[in-house]
């Protein structure tokens, strides 16, 4: 019987190695909260099984030669047994490309349906991402405010924004101008992808009671997998805000749809993604006291601009595949896990972007120079960034110190228009920059308790020439308690030049010209530290952060970019900590940060987000519902102002902050289900501090109103 029971077994694995397909591999890690888990797609699950069944058959046969009774070979039987009932319907099922588990047996029961990734183009690895099904991620309507404890943003959902936490800020400077649009665009960085068992679509909708200023915000998300291996997916983000103040109206649009192949030998990633904004521009409130006004109407307040228009566009193509071929047996040892691997890959990058500003008969005092029409503007201006990366990965298969070692070479090219008076004077004609680079990564793990990564790339000629970007994470993770205790540890090092929108800009407005050159004395310089301390048992994540930044680059209060002489030091303390007694919830997000030169960086000393509510489950296993209050505070700081026609924020000598906001919610689940509704700025006009309610210098917040939101997922 016992002969009978291994051959089956034998079976049952070739069968599931048969009827699987490769898949993502992560070593066992119980990830950080606030951080992806790394993984990589070259590991079929039924290569796990059967490795997993080799293991059960050693146990086995060890069980029968030490203990040679009728009951120990019986308890061996009967584990061969139920493995292989285990394995059968596996291999019948269609599964998730999913990491190997750490147990020999596969539980289906607790597999997920859907898991999400992000991409590693360097290297073709895959990031592993959270998805958040928490209640407060529905009715947190703005995305800045689901990870960070706010922003500088022109009030209305969809307006461009500014983190308060000084890390978190975009240091894509590739087109400077679409830097307060990424926490609503999609990016090759930030998209996601999915892999599911059963189509998954995601319905969201919110919107304000109020129709004359209505605000909306639609998502649709759908994804499915053809075949183990094959998934396809589309994602549409739609913002549409008409404002309380004239001329506030902003349309955003993101499109992200996608294709990825995650096969044995060869993996394919491939999106394409399409952002959008369209937007009247007012200048701000020409006055500010009147907000304390009550019984004025918002849409009778005067405005500083009365015809700007922004537009700005961004769409990207990018393609990442690559093939896996066996470089070396590992011994006598034929199975295919003792073999070291090497993976030949290329990834490719198109992104365009364009923006265009236009206004007429503006007033004179808000732009006081005119270099080219004094009643008629008509800015516009582009950048087409272009990537190829070839790229080879050594790993063995499955290692438990050293994980892989890759390298490789880049090309960029970028090609910018920008109207210059000089133009007059000859033809109307593009700038074209190209750069050669050498990058390399490496990563080793061992079991759950040490992970280790790094990354270097170094541009060797061309237009960035000396440019180096260094990147290292640390994870250490001990087990005293349940769910461990985390030290996470990060470094990274910067040198570039700056962006060519640094150097030269032309417009109707605004001019200026640098000569920033590839010397290291020229060079932006950046050198940041980061240490986390997570406690997934307490709820309680602390991270301390630093940066050394030299030859910082700002907009000073005559709109123009201007360069620090003297390196500057940000320091960052960020806590968050939850706690729960009884039906009462508690959650705290507190950053403390401070800057060395407030003249050229200012940054609120506290900012702070608290979440309170009562959670109860109405009816078991079907409904469940919230009722609480969301607040946010910062302290009073030096805000930025907003200039509409260059599109960036620069920095003012006027105060804002020191305004603690309340929205009051009730969210519920019913089933599949996340009806919510929300009075959000609850307090206005409860109390009047100092420097009112304003989200940037002359933009104040949102007025009170009642949001109503739905969301709807759909599993088949």
């Amino acid at each position: 019987m016992f002969k009978v029971s291994i051959f089956t077994c034998f079976l049952g694995g070739l069968l599931v190695l048969c009827s699987t397909g490769a898949h993502a591999q992560q070593p066992p890690d119980s990830s950080i909260e606030h951080h992806s888990s790394r993984i990589t797609n070259d590991t079929l699950a039924g290569d796990t099984l059967l490795h997993d069944t080799a293991i059960v058959l050693q146990n086995a046969d060890t069980l029968r030669q030490a203990h040679n009774t009728t009951a120990a070979l019986q308890s061996a039987d009967s584990l061969l047994l139920d493995t292989v009932a285990v394995l059968k319907p596996i291999a019948k099922k269609r599964r998730l490309v999913l990491p190997p588990p750490d147990t020999v047996i596969i539980d289906t029961a607790k597999t997920p349906r859907i898991f999400a990734f992000t991409l590693q183009r360097s290297t073709n690895d895959v990031l592993r991402c959270d998805i958040d099904t928490t209640l407060r991620a529905m009715y947190i309507d703005y995305p800045f405010l689901r990870q960070d404890v706010g922003a500088n943003f022109l009030g209305n959902l969809g307006s461009p924004a500014l983190a308060y936490d000084y890390f978190l800020r975009s240091t894509r400077e590739d087109f400077l101008f679409v830097q307060p649009y990424t926490p609503y665009f999609f990016t090759p960085d930030n998209a996601m992808h999915y892999n599911t068992t059963t189509p998954y679509t995601l319905l969201y909708y919110d919107w304000t009671l109020r129709r004359r200023t209505e605000e909306s915000q639609l998502r649709v998300l759908h994804t499915q997998s053809i075949t183990n291996e094959l998934s396809f997916g589309v994602e549409f983000n739609n913002i549409n805000a008409k404002g309380i103040y004239q001329r506030q109206s902003v349309s955003n649009k993101s499109l992200h749809a996608f294709v990825s192949y995650l096969g044995k030998y060869y993996s394919a990633n491939l999106g394409y993604i399409n952002n959008s904004v369209k937007g009247q521009e007012n200048g701000g409130l020409a006055g500010d006291s009147v907000i304390y006004d009550q019984d004025l109407e918002p849409i009778t307040v005067g405005v500083r601009l009365q015809r700007a228009r922004n537009q700005l566009k961004q769409s990207t193509f990018y393609l990442t595949h690559s093939i896996d071929f066996p470089l070396l047996y590992l011994g006598n040892d034929s199975l295919i896990f003792n073999i070291i691997k090497g993976r030949l890959g290329h990834s490719f990058e198109s992104t365009s972007y364009s923006k265009l500003y236009t206004d007429e008969n503006e007033d004179p005092t808000f732009y006081p120079t005119h270099y080219l029409n004094n009643s008629k503007t008509r800015d516009s201006l582009g950048l087409r960034r272009l990537e190829n990366r070839f790229f080879l990965q050594i790993r063995p298969l499955r290692a438990y110190i050293f994980e892989s070692l890759a390298g490789g070479i880049g090309f960029r090219k970028f090609t910018s228009y920008m109207f210059d008076p000089a133009m007059y004077l000859s033809d109307l004609q593009s700038q074209k920059l190209n750069s050669t680079f050498l990058y390399a990564s490496a990563s080793a793990w061992y079991k759950q308790y040490f992970l280790l990564s790094a990354y270097v790339e170094t541009v060797m000629a061309g237009y960035a020439a000396g440019d180096v970007t260094f990147k290292t994470d640390l994870k250490l993770s001990a087990y005293p308690i349940r769910q461990g205790i985390h030290l996470l540890a990060k470094l990274e090092i910067d040198l570039r030049r700056p962006s060519i929108f640094y150097q030269n800009y032309s417009s109707n407005y605004y001019q200026w010209h640098h000569d920033y050159t590839n010397s290291l004395e020229d060079k932006i310089k950046e050198y940041k530290l980061e240490g986390t301390l997570s406690i997934p048992y307490t709820q309680t994540v602390a991270t301390f952060k630093y940066s050394l930044y030299d030859k910082y680059i700002y907009f000073g209060e005559d709109h123009l970019p201007a360069q620090t002489a003297d390196p500057i030091n940000i320091v960052a303390l960020r806590i968050d900590q939850n706690f729960k007694l009884w039906y009462f919830h508690f959650n705290h997000r507190f950053l403390l940060q401070t800057s060395s030169m407030p003249s050229a960086l200012d940054l609120p000393l506290l900012s702070a987000n608290g979440n309170y509510y009562i959670e109860y489950e109405i009816v078991k296993n079907v409904l469940r519902a919230q009722l609480g209050v969301d607040a946010q505070y910062c302290t009073p700081y030096n805000g930025y102002g907003y200039d509409p026609s260059i599109g960036m924020f620069y920095n003012t000598p006027q105060k804002v902050g020191g305004y603690l906001w309340l929205d009051v919610f009730l969210a519920m689940r019913w089933k599949s289900a996340t009806p919510f509704i929300k009075y959000e700025h609850a307090n206005q006009f409860l109390w009047e501090q100092p420097h009112g309610y304003f989200a940037a210098v002359h933009y104040p917040r949102n007025a009170r109103v009642f949001k109503i939101g739905l969301s709807w997922k759909f599993f088949d």
